[in-house]
């Protein structure tokens, strides 16, 4: 690795989506072009294929053979990776014209999970594309849920953070921020860390979602800790970056 640049190709338009990657090949998500989803070889240097897909500004996964994406219509949709020919495609009924999905879909390799900004979180079955269960939440969802070992988080825009035991489509708990939740959840082993609008982190415990500690910042924070056992790092909109002790949210260092 040297930073020099390897190279670059026209996408078609705006990539308001995260692209991933897998071994040499690299798959974009394109907003507002006849072709939405596009896979190229980066070391043969030539696109393998691309799909009309409908607009996409969320991150695309990989599950098992399929890349799996999220439409801002809140189409999800599974292709081959190898072609990009559709598998299936599952599609919500939305109560509102105009609604649309801003948070990108998670998954487990048998189910994957996602949102939308009418506030409904579903879990689809990955190899099928059926539904497996959906749960209508109070605000809208606009960051991504989060899943561990056995749960899944969710934060919106009323200030609410769920917590669901994803096997059995259980809530377990809910927490009130009292302000509008734009980022999602940072977890370690012990807890979760929820970012506020207000300039917050909150450290739950995962079991009970009781309250340890907060840290008070000057600025919003729209966007997920990043969490260790021994420490949690977050931005705030104010272009400054924090290091918490996870245990105790003492401050570790803050830049600049």
């Amino acid at each position: 690795f040297n930073g020099k640049t390897y190279g670059y190709f026209d996408a078609g338009n705006a990539v308001a989506g995260a692209p991933v990657v897998e071994g040499h090949r690299v798959i974009v998500p394109v907003a507002n072009d006849k072709y939405s989803l596009l896979s190229y070889d980066f070391v043969e240097r030539k696109t393998e294929w691309k799909v009309q897909l409908g607009d996409i500004e969320t991150r695309p996964i990989f599950v098992n053979d399929a890349v799996v994406v999220l439409t801002s219509e809140s189409k999800l949709i599974a292709v081959k990776k190898h072609s990009g020919e559709v598998l299936w495609a599952f599609a919500p009924k939305m109560k509102k014209k105009g609604s649309r999905a801003f948070s990108s879909p998670v998954h487990d390799s048998t189910t994957i999970y996602f949102a939308n900004d009418e506030g409904y979180l579903y879990a689809v079955d990955a190899d099928s594309g059926y539904l497996a269960w959906s749960f209508q939440l109070e605000g809208s969802i606009v960051a991504s849920p989060v899943i561990d070992s056995l749960y899944l988080y969710c934060t919106t825009s009323k200030g609410k953070c769920y917590s669901f035991l994803r096997s059995f489509a259980i809530d377990i708990w809910m927490y009130d921020a009292g302000v509008p939740l734009y980022g999602a959840v940072g977890v370690n082993a012990d807890f979760i860390f929820l970012p506020t609008s207000d300039g917050k982190i909150i450290a739950l415990r995962k079991r009970e979602g009781t309250k340890v500690w907060e840290y008070q910042t000057s600025s919003g924070i729209n966007t997920a800790p990043v969490a260790t056992e021994k420490n949690i790092f977050f931005g705030t909109l104010d272009r400054n970056i924090f290091a918490l002790d996870a245990k105790n949210g003492k401050l570790q260092w803050e830049y600049p």
